[in-house]
Order: structure tokens, then C-alpha cells, then sequence
């Protein structure tokens, strides 16, 4: 009888880690809220912490892209645990605003070393033919999260008080953390295995992507791939993070009914489920140069559709939701794996970093730019024309992508 190979409980530590370094980001606005309402806090001075956590974030990644090419992941894994931990912790003790700056400076680098960076090599390294499976399994965790942890926190805070609340989650955070931190192994070879559990012979007839053959960051820079695929991230990013924060708001101009606007982003999530997973099978069994080619093609409809709903109806709108919602989260996923693909090597984690940084300053910028446009001009139209231009934009850079050697 096969034994299971050990990389799926690689992927399930990381999927339930990823799931809950999501608190910060999902979650911990709801006790933001209360403190608000305790001590008379205005909403620019609660909603400033968490806006700079992207902008923190995106320095620490920098960071921390060299330190993975050096240190090993489960290393950074355990210090962003820690991190979160403490975090978490200090949440009951905040009497001032200073706190909560601090709190959210300390969970950039608990979200960073828990998040994408060291999960995204570790997977790497365990799959080869499953890799695009594994990713897309592995980037559901946010979505999860999402989903369980801010309707527990709410029925904690409704039930008892937000302290309570903020001890549930550090509880939960304890209880769920600590095994997968146990069960991480840098590399198959710890345990005598190979990628996928395949025995030296086993890759025969297997279509898999080549090592990059970038050795330095000077090599990198120098290719014309970079500088694309450094666009697509950042106008991908742009896009996605950007219509997320501003869905709401824009069907609220649309004169959409609350309930019709939660039914519209039930759908939106539920899709970028599926796509996340959708997307990553698609990977490993064809290039993903065409697969992301196919996600931005979808984020381009997608755009176009979330315009003409302003126009069209209600009936648009749904589509806008299901064709964005795959496409979205297909870019999100496929993005990794194509930077994988064409980076894994010796300076793979500092490039990482790099374009970690990139995309969360576009999606800062992103946020910024459609509420800017919405402010001047009246309306979201501006916004969403801008979101159309660059995910075509990022279609033709994907078109132009050659690697430094074959791609297969």
C-alpha cells in the first residue's frame, strides 16, 4: 500500500498557517471597530494602522527575500508564528492609538513570514507536476480565513465583549499554529524523498518547467521578462485590490439593494475559490504563460463587464462578479507559479521579495487611485476604465514573455 506522500502535510501546514495570519487582514478590523466606539477615536485615526500595513508589508518583503535565500523557511515560518502570536496577545492590553500602530508595524512581519514568500518556496520544493494544484490549494487558506474568523469574532464580541474576543483568537491562533509548525521539513530531501514522491525515474514522459537559468540579480535585471512581468504583477494587484476595497461602494452607486449587494459578493468569493484551484490544475498540465494569458483575459472581460453593469443591469453584474471572481483569483494564483517557473534558483527569494514589494504598493496605489477618481470626478466610471486599460495592457506584456531559455 502507497504511503501518503509527505509533501500534502507540507501543504496543509502552510494552507492552515496562511489561513490564519488572514486574522490581521480579515478580521482584527472588527475589533478595531470597538475600540473605536470605547475610546472615542475618530475613523481616520482607527482606519490609519491597518492602511499602512501594506505599505509596512511591502519593505519587509524586500527584506525578506534575501534572508530566504539564506535562512531556511521554516525558520522565518516559526519567527512570523511568534510574531503573530504576540500580536494577537497585546490586542486585549490597547488603551492608546500608539498601540495600535505598533501592533500593526509587528504584523507586517508576522503576515509577510507567514504568508505567500517562504510558503511559495517550500512548495516549490516538495512539487513539481502537482505544483500549480498545490499553490492554488495553498492560496484558498486566505480565503478560508476569511470566511470563518470574522462571523466567529462577531458572535464572540455580540456574546461577551471584544476582550473576549481578542482572546478567542489568540486561543485559536495557539491551538491551530503549533502543530503545522512541527510538521514543516525544508526540502523532500530531509526525508530521503524526491518532488511529488516520484522516484529518480518516475519524471520520465512528465511535462515540467525547467530551473531558471538566472543566477544573479544583475542577469535578471538585464532580460526584457522582468520588466514585463513586473508590470503585469503590479497593474494585476492594481486591479484586484483595488475593486475589492471599492466593490461595495460602487454598488452602492449603482442604487444595488444591501441584500442583493451581499448576495453579489458571496458569489464574487465563492468564484475566487474555485478559480484559485481551477487555475492552479490548468498549470500543471499546460504552460502557465497561457494559463495567466487566459486569467488576464478574464480580468480584462471581467472589467469590462463590472463597467457595462452601470449601463446594463443587474444581470451584468452577476456575470462582472462570477468572470472577475475566477479571473482574479486565476492572476493571484498563476502569477506564483510563473514567477516560480521562470525564477527558482539561487536568487529566486530575492526576487520574490521584490516583486512582493511592487505588488503591494500598485494595490496601495490601487485603493488610493479609484477612490481619487471616484472623489474628483463623481463617479467610479473613470476608475473602472483605468482597470480595463491596464489588464489589456498586462495581456499584451504576457503575449511578449520569453523565458532566458526554453520554456519547457
Amino acid at each position: 500500500m502507497n504511503r501518503i506522500f509527505y509533501g500534502w502535510y507540507i501543504l496543509l501546514a502552510v494552507f492552515i498557517i496562511y489561513m490564519l495570519s488572514s486574522i490581521g487582514v480579515s478580521t482584527l478590523p472588527l475589533l478595531n471597530a470597538q475600540l473605536k466606539a470605547i475610546y472615542g477615536w475618530s475613523h481616520e485615526q482607527v482606519a490609519r494602522p491597518p492602511s499602512l500595513l501594506y505599505f509596512f508589508i511591502s519593505f519587509v518583503a524586500l527584506a525578506l527575500g534575501s534572508i530566504l535565500d539564506k535562512v531556511a523557511p521554516k525558520t522565518v515560518i516559526l519567527a512570523g508564528a511568534l510574531c503573530m502570536i504576540i500580536c494577537l496577545a497585546a490586542y486585549y492590553f490597547v488603551t492608546q492609538l500608539w498601540q495600535l500602530y505598533a501592533i500593526y508595524s509587528l504584523y507586517s512581519v508576522a503576515l509577510t513570514c507567514t504568508g505567500i514568500m517562504p510558503a511559495m518556496i517550500l512548495l516549490n520544493r516538495w512539487f513539481v507536476t502537482y505544483r500549480g494544484v498545490a499553490v492554488g490549494i495553498f492560496l484558498m487558506g486566505s480565503s478560508v480565513g476569511g470566511a470563518i474568523f470574522p462571523k466567529w469574532t462577531t458572535w464572540m464580541i455580540e456574546q461577551y465583549n471584544w476582550q473576549t474576543a481578542s482572546g478567542g483568537l489568540l486561543l485559536a491562533c495557539i491551538a491551530f499554529i503549533v502543530p503545522p509548525l512541527f510538521w514543516i521539513k525544508n526540502s523532500p530531501q530531509q526525508l530521503g524523498l524526491l518532488p511529488d514522491g516520484k522516484t529518480n525515474t518516475s519524471f520520465h514522459g512528465v511535462t515540467v518547467w525547467n530551473k531558471a537559468t538566472i543566477a544573479t540579480i544583475g542577469q535578471a535585471v538585464r532580460e526584457p521578462l522582468f520588466y514585463l512581468l513586473l508590470f503585469v504583477t503590479a497593474a494585476m494587484w492594481f486591479c484586484i485590490t483595488a475593486l475589492i476595497q471599492h466593490l461595495v461602494y460602487y454598488m452602492k452607486d449603482l442604487h444595488v439593494d444591501l441584500a442583493v449587494s451581499g448576495t453579489l459578493l458571496s458569489v464574487f468569493f465563492i468564484c475566487s475559490i474555485f478559480g484559485k484551484v481551477i487555475f492552479g490544475y490548468l498549470s500543471d498540465r499546460f504552460s502557465p504563460k497561457y494559463i495567466l494569458l487566459l486569467a488576464s483575459v478574464s480580468m480584462v472581460v471581467g472589467s469590462l463587464a463590472w463597467q457595462l453593469a452601470a449601463k446594463m443591469g443587474l444581470e451584468i453584474l452577476y456575470a462582472a462578479a462570477v468572470i472577475y471572481g475566477i479571473g482574479y483569483s486565476g492572476t493571484f494564483t498563476t502569477i506564483q507559479i510563473v514567477l516560480a517557473a521562470y525564477y527558482e534558483g539561487l536568487v529566486y527569494g530575492r526576487l520574490l521579495g521584490f516583486f512582493t514589494m511592487a505588488d503591494t504598493l500598485a494595490g496601495s496605489l490601487g485603493i488610493y487611485w479609484l477612490g481619487y477618481l471616484r472623489t474628483t470626478a463623481g463617479s467610479y466610471i473613470a476608475g473602472m476604465q483605468t482597470m480595463v486599460v491596464l489588464c489589456v495592457i498586462s495581456t499584451i506584456c504576457i503575449l511578449l514573455m520569453r523565458k532566458p531559455d526554453a520554456e519547457k
